[in-house]
């Protein structure tokens, strides 16, 4: 009985205690399974200056800020930089970014010793650009809508995105 009555009280706060988030992370997904947008919805406390706002509003009621990110960032790690890309799909500009694993552009601030190359589903080479910048924008806005891979080549390190022009 005493274990019990322990073993309830531990249960109980521990709820307790994970029960006062203030927000709460929501995901969206496609078909596929691949997350198109994530939104952070955070619970406020009501202030002061709201409450003049308002005209006064009741005691306890609180209010709810909503973020979005409206553009799904994609995300690899090839060594020690961490590559973004998006937005993926895109309409014609696509940014990569390249941030170090100390949250700094990798290679300071300048150029890289990588490289970007783009190809169709049938393997044609349709972009390269070589000596890329901590973060490139890339230009497919000529391209036909449709779906490429890019290849991203960071010293040893490769990686391959599947990316969809509308």
């Amino acid at each position: 009985m005493k274990n019990l009555l322990i073993t309830t009280i531990l249960l109980l706060s521990a709820i307790i205690v994970f029960s006062q988030n203030n927000y709460q992370i929501e995901f969206t997904y496609d078909a596929a399974g691949n997350r198109t947008e994530r939104h952070v919805i955070e619970f406020k406390e009501p202030d002061k200056s709201m409450e003049q706002r308002a005209g006064g509003l009741e005691q306890g009621v609180g209010s709810i800020e909503y973020k979005s990110i409206d553009e799904p960032v994609y995300k690899d790690k090839l060594g020690d930089i961490e590559v973004s890309i998006f937005p993926n799909p895109t309409k014609g500009e696509l940014v990569i970014r390249q941030i170090n694993e100390h949250g700094a552009g990798a290679q300071g601030s300048g150029q890289t010793n990588g490289k970007i190359e783009v190809f169709t589903l049938t393997g044609e080479r349709v972009i390269q650009k070589d000596n890329i910048a901590v973060e490139t924008t890339l230009d497919i806005s000529k391209l036909p809508k449709g779906t490429y891979v890019l290849k991203i080549l960071l010293d040893e390190h490769c990686s391959t995105w599947k990316i969809v022009k509308e």
